[in-house]
């Protein structure tokens, strides 16, 4: 058995908060099959972006260090949603 890294065990923390299983997780943002299982701390940068943009709410940092919380505080998630009203309205 492989032991799981911090990141792993980050990734299965917010699952279980947000009640999603890593399969209804990977398809819902898009990632490939196993994305979670296979977590290490060399993410790319484009699923990064897919997981940022599904949940702006989860602190990225947080998820690849460790450091901080789990969710970004609710004014940083607020400019983050009006931001991306601003996008699709112009």
């Amino acid at each position: 058995r492989i032991m799981a890294t911090g990141i792993q065990n980050r990734m299965a923390t917010f699952l279980e908060r947000i009640g999603l299983t890593a399969e209804q997780f990977e398809k819902q943002v898009g990632l490939g099959g196993g994305f979670v299982s296979r977590l290490s701390g060399n993410v790319r940068k484009s699923s990064l972006l897919k997981i940022t943009l599904c949940y702006p709410n989860l602190n990225t940092n947080w998820l690849l260090s460790g450091i901080g919380e789990m969710f970004h505080e609710t004014q940083v998630l607020m400019s983050f949603l009006s931001f991306s009203m601003f996008l699709r309205v112009t």
